[in-house]
């Protein structure tokens, strides 16, 4: 056994000018990168507020307002287009048809949106967890990646929608007409 001494070890000064070059850029992680990564955790905290999925919804409301009155004048002008009297009760069935099938639509485009705008807080906090890691975070898709959705998905279920009420509309006039033949010949 080696006898006397001090357990401690003294730094070289190497080691010494490491720990300095390190306490700096700690020192300048908390003063610059910290109050990033709280202002970060702040705007995903809120991306779970009321005022978020009140957002949501109005984007989704935009959209579908808009769509729902062109699939409604829409179907007016084909069924006009068609020779099916404005006054008629198959012109008012097919507007009325029309104007419910938008409804649903429209409902089921709002809940695609607030089901995205949870996705996107999900994703955020996926992300925080990454950096309290240390690892990468993936980009959080934002506001107007939920608007173009939303509208995209609404036009696409309106064209769908219209086009198979006008296909029904085609078969009943090809069925009216061929009975009206009938009858005459």
């Amino acid at each position: 056994m080696c006898g006397g001494g001090s357990p401690d070890i003294e730094n070289t000064e190497s080691q010494k000018a490491l720990a300095e070059v390190a306490a700096g850029k700690w020192t300048e992680y908390q003063e610059k990168f910290v109050p990033m990564q709280n202002e970060f955790i702040q705007d995903v905290q809120d991306m779970n507020s009321v005022k978020a999925t009140d957002e949501a919804k109005n984007i989704a409301g935009v959209t579908n307002a808009s769509n729902t009155t062109g699939v409604v004048g829409g179907t007016a002008k084909a069924m006009a287009a068609s020779g099916v009297n404005p006054n008629s009760t198959q012109f008012k069935q097919g507007v009325n048809n029309a104007t419910q099938s938008a409804g649903v639509t429209a409902a089921g485009n709002t809940s695609k949106v607030q089901v995205s705008q949870q996705d996107r807080y999900l994703q955020g906090l996926n992300a925080v967890n990454a950096m309290g890691s240390g690892q990468e975070a993936d980009a959080i898709s934002g506001m107007g990646d939920l608007a173009e959705m939303s509208h995209q998905d609404s036009i696409n279920n309106y064209e769908n929608k219209l086009q198979s009420s006008q296909s029904t509309n085609q078969v009943i006039g090809a069925g009216v007409g061929a009975a009206t033949r009938a009858g005459m010949g």
